[in-house]
């Protein structure tokens, strides 16, 4: 529901997806709700050098992205929470091997998977709370070439670890038609456990780096001007400025790893058309920089 709406959900909170999208909405439904599913999303890019003659194509394969979500409250408390399961960063990426980028990139994946438990208390009519405890866990590959030995020559970090973090939300809705949503997640810190192969000098040394995964806040405002339609509007921003340089250590030596990435802005707009038997209708569009 909430992709369809370009992901403007912050405000509007109204099923077990809360979790992630704003866990104040949890207040707001009763009984014992269940929400699963999966997405399929594929990458592309294209490159071609400055002197307009080497070119590469990065695989677009499509790669599944699951999440599942329950909610629970009775009706007359006002005290809920739920549970969820769902990836928030991670996906891979391929290059040919005879890429003239296999210096800086071959094959690399990285799955982030977050468990969150997560409360909410209705403080009045208009008003409410919520927050979870969440616990990642971070598994990654990383290969490129050293492009020294010969064609086959490969320098692979593999590992894992896991965090701890926390999500915060609020809801307000100060009439029928107006709704006002802030989530927080935190930042964490996960420091990855693994081996390094530096194939053809050597392989399987024990090696450990620590990857910094950013805080993201979402703010939103969903206007219903009648209880057929949903309309909303969010800004989503991921700090990502954060995660400069990655430094494996090993043995051997340390290896950094320039990454240099800087945060993202998503503006995010949504509409739904509600329709008789539990129906309705949405269409979305999401903008990042």
């Amino acid at each position: 529901f909430a992709l369809a709406r370009g992901n403007a959900f912050v405000a509007t909170a109204d099923n077990p997806s809360a979790v992630y999208y704003n866990p104040a909405g949890l207040a707001h439904l009763d009984g014992r709700r269940l929400s699963a599913g999966v997405y399929h999303v594929s990458l592309q890019s294209d490159y071609r050098s400055a002197t307009g003659g080497a070119t590469a194509a990065m695989d677009d394969g499509y790669q599944p992205v699951p999440h599942v979500f329950f909610s629970s409250k009775h009706p007359d408390a006002r005290w809920a929470y739920g549970l969820g399961v769902y990836a928030p960063f991670g996906l891979s990426t391929e290059w040919p091997a005879n890429s003239p980028l296999r210096t800086f990139a071959l094959k690399n994946e990285q799955t982030y998977l977050t468990f969150n438990l997560s409360g909410a208390y209705r403080v009045s009519s208009t008003l409410s709370l919520g927050g979870g405890l969440t616990y990642n866990q971070v598994d990654t590959d990383l290969r490129r070439a050293l492009g020294v030995f010969g064609p086959t020559d490969l320098f692979r970090f593999k590992g894992d670890g896991d965090a701890v973090g926390f999500t915060l939300g609020a809801l307000w809705r100060p009439t029928v038609r107006h709704s006002f949503g802030l989530t927080y997640h935190s930042r964490t810190h996960v420091t990855m456990k693994g081996v390094t192969d530096t194939i053809p000098l050597v392989s399987g040394e024990p090696s450990e780096a620590k990857f910094p995964f950013p805080e993201v806040v979402i703010v939103g405002y969903s206007y219903r001007p009648t209880p057929d339609w949903n309309l909303e509007v969010n800004l989503d921003w991921t700090n990502w400025d954060r995660f400069n340089t990655v430094t494996i250590t090993k043995p051997s030596g340390a290896v950094p790893l320039p990454c240099n990435w800087q945060s993202g802005l998503f503006y995010e707009l949504g509409a739904t058309r509600y329709l008789r038997g539990g129906w309705n209708v949405s269409a979305g569009y999401l903008f990042t920089e």
